[in-house]
């Protein structure tokens, strides 16, 4: 998830997430503040989650356009191990493109 920097951001996503049955897992956010950018990801056990996977985004997506907010959904299943030993600047921009996640001592990639 990415949008402009503003307050309840965080609340407004747990909140998403609570109200509709949900639990978050793992949750790692970050603010550049010389960009004014939020940025968040999280894991979720969607578990008794009272919307259809399928939907999850359809139902989210209107409180992102309140926010001006990018984002995406992935499925654990499609999570893969990185080889740490990938350069520096890649993992860099796969951090910036939402595409990699870190999970305790694991780190994952989205393809």
């Amino acid at each position: 998830m990415s949008c402009p920097d503003r307050k309840g951001l965080v609340a407004m996503i747990s909140d998403f997430i609570f109200r509709n049955g949900g639990n978050i897992l793992h949750a790692d956010q970050h603010t550049d503040l010389e960009e004014g950018v939020f940025l968040a990801r999280m894991g979720r056990d969607l578990d008794g989650f009272k919307i259809p996977r399928e939907r999850i985004g359809s139902h989210f997506q209107p409180l992102a356009l309140e926010f001006g907010m990018c984002f995406q959904l992935f499925r654990s299943n499609q999570i893969q191990k990185v080889d740490l030993r990938i350069p520096p600047a890649r993992a860099v921009r796969l951090h910036l493109s939402h595409r990699i996640l870190t999970y305790g001592s694991r780190t994952v990639i989205f393809d």
